[in-house]
């Protein structure tokens, strides 16, 4: 949980209307991934999804819609807006019959009933594409200035918090950029200088009057400007390329433009301006949506026109009502950086040097482990987002499949899913202590009173604090004027509150991380196969990238711990194995054995 100290600093907000802030700066900026997070999935992209696995010639089978469509009951049931006259009864014509599918026996076949899911699915689809975002835009701009019961009693908060998110999942689908998000949430809650020419005072009404209206007024043209460094022969080019045109003359630029855009709009001899206009509501979007075209076509050029390694500019000039201005093309990962401190880089170049000096891991094993590292690299370093996903999900099948078989997509999720699911509690726990730490928030035992240091605190400490109802009292007391806070930490102190409830929890967080394997799974095979654009390709990334990095991170800490580690399939089969049983304690009301893995500070 991260926290703006400009809105405390500047406005005077009610609960709900810091709440709807907190969320939206969460979700788009540096959003802790397994915690709390943009979700990839909302009412519009699930019924499009059941769409597509209908079509035909699809290559999903019943044992697919049976994922998918069950994902889609949850997104649907958790949407408080679908009972709006606008979305019935097709919504809930819709579940009755995806839910009358899913329950009947596996070997029955149930298709006689795909024609009435389908038309109920596309009356549903249409309604929600035209509808959907104008009635969450309609009320929160109601709710939010409603004044709602003080505190954590308010009913509607957690109302606010989930429509916000699915209203952000929806923007970010239409092809919203976080980095668009950010930017507009900052002109919303910086002051009024924005919204209003007079020098008013502030005022969240008019501010969130002037978002709602960007996020649905009707896309415009939009001219940008890209350049292409280090090209051979520059007059070689075609002045036009379909929509896009190519010159070695830069565009002409307004005379208030910034030294940036001066600069970016200087000729040279190797240099090349691609400009074209885009439709599109905001400037970043048509940047991203020119980059992707212009991309396309200079892979034909790379193709056997030029041998140089030429590159097109990560930023862009956008021509503007006011003049021109700069803008990076929106293709960040938005996992949040991880800050290695001197004793982590330290520990963990040692087990570096346990897997470099390890004498029985199997040659196959250990070539195949720096393959996933490099493909790691590869995918980092990669500008494009699809590049990004083959990379990542590529050194995923290079750990599973060394000793492993099977279809590949339920290879991967049943190798990964035991070690992403262990992560779920740390990665709330370290959520927690970070938020707790940078509001300041002071921890002290509740039987004694004692100091305890926020940023030293062990993972298995602070889990045992969050079981104790005056601890609870005490943190929720000292994080009542952020909302978002409360909210997140009520949620989890739910959770948790008996092996029995974090068993429950982690049986959903399992299903979840399932459905997500087999979604970036299918978006490999539409990027390989079909050469498609992945739709959620960001955060799509954004769950891979954190899967990846779990599954090394857990991998090096096994083999320290287990010198005589012989193949990344051991690894699993202990992974599953630690799983089993912590699933087989919790439920049985102990939690004896994942208090000893938290003690250790690792996931598995």
């Amino acid at each position: 949980m991260r926290f703006d100290p400009k809105i405390d600093a500047v406005l005077n907000l009610a609960p709900r209307q810091l709440l709807f802030a907190e969320v939206w700066f969460n979700q788009v900026h540096e959003f802790s991934l397994d915690a709390f997070r943009v979700r990839a999935m909302n009412p519009v992209n699930s019924v499009r999804e059941l769409l597509r696995s209908l079509e035909s010639g699809s290559p999903v089978n019943d044992s697919d819609r049976r994922r998918i469509w069950g994902e889609l009951l949850s997104v649907l049931e958790a949407a408080p807006l679908l009972q709006n006259d606008i979305f019935q009864p097709a919504g809930n014509e819709l579940c009755l019959l995806v839910k009358d599918f899913i329950g009947k026996d596996k070997k029955d076949s149930a298709a006689s009933s795909f024609p009435l899911i389908e038309a109920f699915g596309r009356e549903l689809e249409v309604a929600l594409s035209k509808h959907f975002v104008p009635v969450c835009i309609a009320w929160l701009t109601r709710t939010l200035m409603e004044v709602g019961p003080a505190g954590a009693t308010d009913p509607d908060l957690a109302t606010i918090a989930a429509i916000t998110g699915q209203l952000l999942s929806c923007l970010v689908d239409e092809g919203w950029s976080l980095e668009s998000l950010f930017t507009l949430y900052r002109s919303t809650f910086a002051s009024d200088i924005v919204h209003t020419t007079t020098g008013q005072p502030y005022s969240f009404a008019r501010a969130a009057d002037w978002m709602f209206t960007r996020l649905q007024r009707a896309p415009k043209p939009y001219t940008v400007t890209f350049v292409i460094n280090q090209v051979t022969d520059v007059g070689a080019f075609p002045a036009q390329v379909g929509d896009i045109g190519f010159s070695t003359a830069p565009p002409e630029i307004t005379p208030n433009s910034s030294k940036l855009v001066n600069r970016m709009a200087t000729p040279s001899g190797s240099r090349v301006f691609a400009t074209m206009t885009v439709q599109a509501r905001d400037g970043r979007i048509a940047g991203m949506r020119a980059a992707q075209h212009i991309e396309q076509v200079l892979d034909v050029v790379r193709y056997d026109f030029e041998r140089n390694n030429f590159t097109l500019s990560e930023k862009f000039i956008v021509k503007k009502a006011d003049g021109h201005k700069v803008l990076d093309v929106a293709r960040m990962v938005p996992n949040q950086t991880r800050e290695i401190s001197q004793s982590a880089l330290h520990q963990f170049m040692r087990r570096l040097g346990d897997l470099v000096s390890s004498g029985t891991l199997q040659d196959d094993s250990k070539d195949r482990i720096y393959s996933a590292f490099r493909l790691y690299r590869m995918g980092a370093e990669a500008g494009n987002l699809e590049n990004k996903l083959v990379n990542w999900w590529t050194a995923l099948e290079f750990l599973v499949k060394a000793g492993g078989g099977g279809g590949i997509g339920d290879a991967v999720e049943n190798a990964l899913y035991p070690t992403v699911t262990l992560a779920y509690l740390s990665k709330h726990l370290e959520a927690i202590r970070a938020a707790l730490h940078a509001l300041r928030v002071p921890l002290v035992r509740p039987d004694t009173g004692a100091q305890l240091d926020t940023a030293a605190i062990s993972l298995h400490e602070l889990y045992a604090l969050c079981l104790d109802g005056v601890f609870q009292t005490r943190i929720l007391a000292a994080v009542v004027g952020h909302p978002y806070a409360v909210l997140q930490m009520n949620k989890f102190f739910l959770k948790i509150a008996t092996p029995r409830d974090l068993a429950e929890t982690l049986k959903h967080h399992e299903r979840s991380v399932r459905w997500q394997i087999q979604r970036i799974y299918r978006a490999r095979c539409d990027v390989v196969h079909s050469a498609g654009r992945v739709a959620q390709a960001t955060l799509l990334c954004a769950n891979l990238e954190s899967y990846l990095k779990i599954l090394l991170d857990s991998f090096l800490q096994s083999l320290h711990r287990h010198s005589t580690l012989r193949t990344p399939k051991e690894f699993f089969d202990r992974q599953r194995h630690t799983f089993d049983r912590v699933s087989r304690q919790l439920a049985g009301n102990d939690s004896g054995l994942l208090i000893d893995l938290l003690s250790r500070d690792v996931v598995g």
